[in-house]
């Protein structure tokens, strides 16, 4: 299991809800993106949109 693949597993076991936004993985909660994430061959991004919390 890569480090992405871990990372995926872990945020859904969350509340959130996955969707697709602007062509990537999101993940939202009451209507707003908390977290974005994308996986490449080498390397994985994960971000946390501002405003969220």
């Amino acid at each position: 299991m890569t480090v992405s693949e871990k990372v995926e597993a872990v945020l859904q076991e969350s509340e959130l809800n996955e969707t697709i936004k602007w062509s990537a993985h999101a993940l939202v909660l009451a209507k707003k993106i908390v977290i974005g994430f994308l996986s490449f061959n080498n390397h994985f991004e994960i971000w946390f949109h501002k405003g969220c919390f």
